[in-house]
Formats: C-alpha cells, structure tokens, sequence
C-alpha cells in the first residue's frame, strides 16, 4: 500500500510543497525553520529518487517543470485534503456536540419534541440537527449520526431500527361523529382525501394504493387536497379537512394528545423503518453512544 510513496519521505513531500507554492527555496526554508541548502539538498535528493526534474534553476530563479507542475498539484490537494482531516479530528475530540442528519419531517415531528429530555439529562453536550433528505458522508458533512428511513442496509456503516413504519389513516375526532360519520373505510366516499407524498425513501402514502389494499371502491382517490409539505397536510386533517394518509411515526404525538385519531385500522404494509445510521467508530465516544441509547429508549414510547 502507496507503494510510490515509498520513493518520497513524508518530510521531503512537505519541503516540495512549500518551494513549488513559494517558488523559492529561501522562502521555503524560512517558512520550514530550516536552511536553504537543507531545501536545496533535499528537493535534489527527490529528483534522484524519481529521476525527473522538478525545477528548472535559473540562477537564484526557480520555476517549475511541467513534471514538477502536476506534482504539485497533487501533493497540494493531498496535504490540505489531510490538514482538514486532521483539524477535524483535533474538532471532535475536544468538541462537546453531536452533530444528527435526517429527514425534516422526522426532525420536526418525532425528534425535536423530544430533545428536552435529552437536554434535562445531558446540559453540556449540544445538539446540532441538519435536515436533508440525502444520505450523508459522515467524514465530510462531520455527521456523528443520521436517522434514515429504508430496510437498514447502509454497506460499512452501523445501522439498527429505531422505529418501524406503518402508514394510516387520520382525521379530525370530529369527523367520527357528524352527517357522514367515518366507520368503515367505505365512508370516505363522503369526506375530502388528503394527500402527501413523502420526498424521502420509499414511503408509500397513495390513496389508490391504500383504498386498493382494503378493498374498497367508489372512492375518488384522483381528487383532494394535495400538500408536498407534512406539516401543511395535517394542519389540514387537525382542521377537519378531510382525512390524511401519513406515516404514523410522524403524528404518534398528536394521536397520544387526541388531536388526530385513526378511523380505521387499516394499514399499507411497510417493510421499511427509521434506522439509525453512523460509522461503527462513533460507538466508542460517550455522548453518541449515549445519544443512541437515549433515542432506543425514546422509542419505546412512542404510541
């Protein structure tokens, strides 16, 4: 393993760099707390080792060759790529935050109303939350930990179910009473349907599919109240609107308050969860360890 790395001391690398970007030797050793002719010697000792020029001396002069030109180009985005990488590591060893990517409609509706349990339990330690819907590079977004809908297999990465998916039905608890009350899944020929599709993972909240599962027919599944936005849509159900379909995680809170309730029990099956995704290192630091089993411990207190 870098094999051609063996021609170059890790020291002689670092004295390249600094008198091809300064293009002095001088300058270069001044920077390095060494001589000029410890540069000198030194880039001399590379060229013999590679067998090709990397500067062309002119006098007191010095100007890279095309050969020197490209190395250097390498070797910069290498040796910075390595000082951010190592500055990073410096960071999180002596920072005292856990950094979590996931989905804004997760954030917003399961795991920020939960925090101040956290916060209660562990004051010093930060809580930074970024919202996407991609999937994270752990080393250069600095994620500590994401909570990602899908079947659990993320290759390299520790991963665990943090919460089953189920999508139901949802409505006002008004709307169980009234002129058309809503018994049976038949009874939604008489109320509004309430759309929402998920952006993230493979979540399935169609009302064809949901009305084609439990059999029922003469509903208009094309017509509604469509929202692109989760929180809109069961502004929309908790105002008696109509009656939304939604992934059950993201309204456990308002089913526990009374202010949604579910009509009938019928489900899409769902063979994806919540998982929480992280590198397998991230298991041996304290707080993310902490924060993992905090959130098990969360879950199981879901409904």
């Amino acid at each position: 393993m870098f094999k051609n790395l063996q021609s170059i001391s890790i020291n002689g690398i670092r004295v390249f760099e600094a008198a091809a970007r300064l293009s002095n030797f001088a300058e270069a050793a001044a920077e390095l707390n060494v001589t000029p002719a410890a540069v000198s010697q030194q880039i001399k000792k590379i060229e013999n080792r590679l067998g090709v020029q990397l500067f062309e001396r002119t006098g007191r002069s010095i100007k890279l060759t095309k050969v020197g030109y490209r190395l250097h180009s390498g070797v910069s985005d290498a040796l910075t790529g390595l000082d951010e990488a190592v500055g990073r590591a410096k960071d999180r060893s002596f920072s005292n935050h856990i950094s979590i990517s996931t989905a804004g409609a997760f954030a917003a509706r399961w795991l920020v109303p939960r925090l101040d349990h956290w916060r209660a339990a562990n004051p010093d330690v930060d809580i930074r939350v970024s919202t996407s819907g991609q999937l994270v590079d752990f080393e250069r977004d600095q994620i500590d930990l994401a909570i990602r809908i899908g079947d659990g297999q993320y290759p390299g990465l520790f991963s665990e179910i943090l919460l089953p998916e189920t999508i139901v039905p949802l409505c006002h608890p008004n709307l169980l009473d009234g002129d058309h009350p809503l018994n049976t899944p038949e009874d939604l020929v008489h109320h509004t349907l309430i759309h929402f599709k998920p952006v993230v993972g493979d979540i399935n909240t169609d009302w064809g599919d949901w009305l084609a599962t439990a059999g029922v027919e003469g509903v208009d599944h094309t017509r509604g109240l469509f929202f692109n936005d989760h929180f809109v849509a069961v502004n929309a159900a908790m105002t008696g609107q109509g009656v939304l379909l939604s992934p059950r995680t993201f309204i456990a809170d308002d089913l526990r308050r009374k202010m949604l309730v579910v009509p009938f029990g019928d489900k899409i099956p769902q063979k994806l969860g919540w998982h929480i995704v992280m590198p397998q290192s991230n298991l041996e630091q304290p707080n993310i360890a902490g924060f993992r089993e905090w959130l098990i411990s969360e879950s199981a207190e879901r409904y």
